[in-house]
Parts: C-alpha cells; structure tokens; sequence
C-alpha cells in the first residue's frame, strides 16, 4: 500500500458578498498527514468584499504534510486575509513536505519552529511571501535566508 497525503486538514474559504471569517481563534490543534494542513483562500466576489481577516492561530503543530500552511487572496480587499496571528507554530516537516508557508494580504504573523529541515528532499524556498504580500512578519529562526523567497512589500523576516 501507497502512502499518500491527500486532503485538506483545516480550509477557510470566503468568497460571496461581504463573507467574512474574523476574529476566531483557533486553539491546541494538530494536524498531520495531509496534503494542505491549513488553507486560507478568499476570492473576490461579483460584487462587495470578501475577507478572513483578525483571526489567532494559537499552539498549532502540522506534521507531514506536503503544504503546511496555503492562503490565496489579493494584498487588501475586495478579497484579502490579513491580521491573523499565527503563534507557537510547531511545524515537523517530512520527505513529501514542499513548502511551509505560502503567504498573501498583509499584516499577519508567523512565530514558531520549523524541525528537521534535512527530511526535505529539495533546495528551494520554504516560505514564499508572494507578490501580494505587505508588512508580513515571520519569527521562524530555525529556517535559514535563502529558504525565503520575498517577493511582496516590508515584509519582515526574522
């Protein structure tokens, strides 16, 4: 039998007119073995704004999976996710994991630990704050510069 991460651990997802996922916090989870642990996605809808913003992710552990944490939305509104807070952050990665964070919409923060780096079978980057990511702060010592890639504006990474 195959092993395969398959699946998504945790998905936020807003999409209609004035949808919104705010100010919720999320406490004491782990999630292991999937292929997105944590998704965040806000589209821009035919009309109005769409956000997930002002949320706290407290004492969160991902393990083994190929994408730790995914959000996809523009830097602000119509359809952004920004200032959530992502706090002791426990991230085991494994031979499948491709990317730790993917980032987009501004003002949110990472702080935690990533382990075990050499289980990760390629050399790119880790953490991508894309083009539509702003003042984004990433406190995650143990991932070394050029596991970066900053390609979005006064982002700040520790």
């Amino acid at each position: 039998m195959t092993e395969t991460n398959k699946g998504t651990g945790i998905s936020l997802y807003s999409a209609g007119k004035e949808n919104e996922i705010s100010f919720v916090n999320f406490e004491n989870i782990k999630i292991v073995g999937m292929e997105t642990g944590l998704k965040l996605v806000a589209k821009k809808p035919s009309t109005g704004q769409a956000w997930i913003n002002a949320n706290r992710f407290m004492n969160f552990s991902l393990e083994d999976c190929v994408n730790m944490i995914y959000m996809d939305s523009q830097v602000t509104t119509p359809n952004e996710i920004s200032g959530n807070q992502f706090t002791n952050l426990q991230i085991q990665p494994s031979n499948k994991t491709k990317s730790i964070i993917q980032v987009s919409g501004q003002h949110n923060e990472f702080h935690g630990m990533v382990w075990d780096l050499n289980k990760i079978k390629h050399e790119t980057e880790l953490i991508e704050l894309t083009d539509k990511s702003m003042n984004t702060v990433v406190e995650m010592s143990s991932v070394p510069a050029n596991r970066v890639l900053d390609s979005g504006k006064s982002n700040i990474v520790k």
